[in-house]
């Protein structure tokens, strides 16, 4: 029996003692996403029961941000852009010295993004039209503007720095570092296009010869194409970083205040073979279009901005493992 790799990224296939191994970045990322969780676990876990200080710490915070938030993709043709963002959630702060915590918590943060197209061309190859001949569809975008907005779950697991040690002096305020990642679910993923105008055109191979004109079948310049609909993203795994200042307001309550950059370490794109044109033999004249950001190798999320933590309810315990 052939071995066949699903993956769309075939080039990266290795046959070794007749069995097919495929390397894909779609799959890979749930390999990192379990990665990841078992580190945390594991530092979790070694700090609770081999730490050295007497006694530990806990937050929790509300935060909020403003951000520039997008998508980053590739075409031959392009101009893309960022819109505005925000960002609502909370988390979780557990201090096991005086200086560092791991911090882990939920936040939605809304991405939106505008693509303006202009002479580019899209293939697929290999269609079948209603007389059972085999053509490619050549697809030419004129004046395409398309918005997207994706509204993402994030999950960070970071590692929080005090340089100074605040609780040791009411009086004094101090300086943080947070660094690690965040892992995304997608909960809202919409685009839209609205009055675009494209081309249409067939090649017979066969034949050797080209189909322009036939409206009836699909062929010509269409234009005030309307399209709506939901991308296929799948689960992002974010490098986080954020820096800034903190206050202590009483003995229970600090304000963290700072900026933060977010990339994405992953392509989020779940399948990119899609066609740009949802191309059906039986109605060629009635055909639908995907997001353009479908057709791009490598699409990456990127975010900045400003972002501010009130946090709260410091709870020291007395350790219960053993030190080193």
């Amino acid at each position: 029996m052939k071995n066949e790799c699903a993956c769309p990224v075939r080039d990266k296939m290795l046959v070794k003692n007749n069995m097919t191994l495929c390397w894909c970045p779609v799959g890979t990322q749930y390999a990192w996403t379990k990665m990841i969780l078992l580190f945390f676990v594991f530092m979790m876990t070694k700090t609770f029961v081999f730490g050295q200080y007497q006694y530990l710490y806990r937050e929790y915070s509300v935060n909020a941000s403003c951000n520039m938030s997008g998508l980053s993709y590739q075409l031959s043709s392009n101009s893309f852009s960022s819109g505005l963002g925000i960002d609502i959630g909370g988390g979780y702060s557990f201090f096991f010295s005086k200086q560092l915590a791991f911090h882990f918590g939920g936040s939605l943060r809304k991405y939106n993004s505008k693509a303006n197209l202009n002479n580019e061309e899209i293939v697929a190859l290999g269609l079948i039209d209603s007389e059972g001949d085999v053509f490619n569809l050549h697809t030419t975008l004129l004046e395409y503007k398309e918005t997207q907005k994706i509204l993402i779950l994030n999950v960070p697991l970071m590692l929080l720095y005090h340089k100074n040690n605040t609780r040791a002096n009411l009086s004094e305020d101090g300086l943080y570092i947070m660094g690690g990642v965040k892992l995304g679910l997608p909960v809202m993923r919409k685009f839209q296009s609205n009055n675009s105008t494209l081309t249409n055109e067939g090649f017979y191979p066969k034949m050797g010869d080209w189909a322009r004109t036939q409206e009836f079948a699909g062929y010509g310049t269409f234009q005030g194409i309307n399209a709506e609909g939901n991308m296929d993203l799948c689960i992002s795994v974010t490098l986080a970083l954020e820096a800034g200042k903190t206050w202590r307001m009483n003995k229970n309550v600090s304000i963290y205040a700072g900026a933060f950059l977010d990339f994405s370490l992953n392509n989020l794109v779940r399948n990119n073979q899609q066609p740009f044109v949802n191309y059906t033999n039986s109605h060629p004249v009635v055909f639908t279009t995907n997001s353009a950001m479908m057709m791009s190798d490598n699409v990456r999320m990127m975010s900045a901005g400003v972002k501010a933590h009130l946090a709260f309810e410091r709870i020291n315990y007395k350790k219960k493992g053993r030190k080193l």
